[in-house]
């Protein structure tokens, strides 16, 4: 089975589900990656500093 890593920038479940209902509860466009992994990657970029490109390869395009 995959494992995914785990970064400092990952939200738990609680943080996920507060952002969810806040930002994108009414949100059903079906997407190729979900916007918590979007989520996580932007966060990673915020608090890294690294360009979008340098990103780790589990985080999505």
């Amino acid at each position: 089975m995959f494992k995914k890593n785990f970064y400092q920038t990952h939200l738990s479940e609680g943080q996920w589900s507060y952002i969810n209902k806040v930002f994108f509860e009414n949100d059903c466009r079906h997407r190729k990656y979900s916007l918590r992994s979007i989520f996580e990657a932007v966060m990673y970029v915020v608090v890294s500093g690294c360009q979008w490109r340098m990103l780790p390869h589990d985080l999505p395009k």
